[in-house]
């Protein structure tokens, strides 16, 4: 199996470079995953990273991984409503930025995202 390691910068927000890696499998078809998890309303218990499935082409496994953010994504969602983060695992020592390109903590983004309206609890 061979890596290939593209860097790739979208106009997408405010969000920093993402980074995709694409592999060939041994079958020929690509995979390809970024190296960022978006984190928004429409997703609210965790940041997602879309894991990529076998395409044909290299430009077709692209943008299969870049379907995480258009899957999650919403043009309701501010720019202060939606994160990325390259943690994976460990989010509450991680960097998260808003999609103004701000820095902000993983708190921070939690409280944001549990803040929007459609998450809210009617008051009882």
């Amino acid at each position: 199996m061979h890596t290939i390691r593209l860097v790739i910068t979208i106009q997408y927000r405010n969000f920093p470079n993402i980074t995709v890696s694409v592999e060939l499998n041994s079958d020929g078809t690509y995979t390809a995953q970024t190296d960022q998890e978006f984190w928004g309303p429409g997703n609210p218990i965790k940041p997602y990273r879309h894991s990529g499935t076998p395409k044909a082409t290299i430009g077709e496994a692209i943008r299969d991984a870049l379907n995480t953010f258009n899957s999650q994504d919403n043009v309701m969602y501010s720019n202060d409503e939606v994160f990325v983060t390259g943690a994976h695992e460990n989010y509450e020592e991680s960097d998260f930025f808003d999609g103004n390109g701000k820095k902000v903590s993983y708190a921070e983004a939690k409280q944001t995202i549990n803040s929007y309206p459609h998450l809210k609890k009617p008051a009882v």
